[in-house]
């Protein structure tokens, strides 16, 4: 199995100081078809992502999966296509870190045991 795992803010889209709505959302020139040609090579395609702003109440989990929705449906115009968003929605950075390690140390662990069969 072949996994990438990107970011989201300031990796595949322009970093703001907060991505609030769809229409704020705008892909990093290449990123598109970066993640069309992962696609193409076989890869599993995820993201990662802190998202703060919900623990903070400056949007919801709707808000988010609207934001979520617009790049996804433009990816999958365009030959891309994302298998897993995972986001931690803490303002906590302890709590952060904490998850986006587990997240990692989750996605080696199911790779390494995949690579068994």
């Amino acid at each position: 199995m072949k996994l990438v795992i990107l970011d989201r803010d300031g990796v595949i889209n322009k970093e703001l100081k907060w991505v609030e709505n769809p229409d704020e959302f705008e892909f990093i020139d290449g990123a598109i078809e970066a993640i069309a040609n992962f696609k193409k090579a076989g890869y599993i395609t995820a993201i990662a992502t802190n998202q703060s702003h919900i623990d903070r109440g400056r949007f919801t989990v709707a808000d988010l999966d609207a934001i979520h929705d617009k790049m996804l449906k433009e990816l999958r115009a365009n030959g891309g296509d994302i298998d897993k968003i995972v986001y931690c929605p803490s303002f906590d950075n302890m709590i952060r870190l904490f998850i986006a390690r587990a997240l990692i140390i989750t996605i080696l662990v199911v790779n390494q045991i995949r690579e068994c069969y």
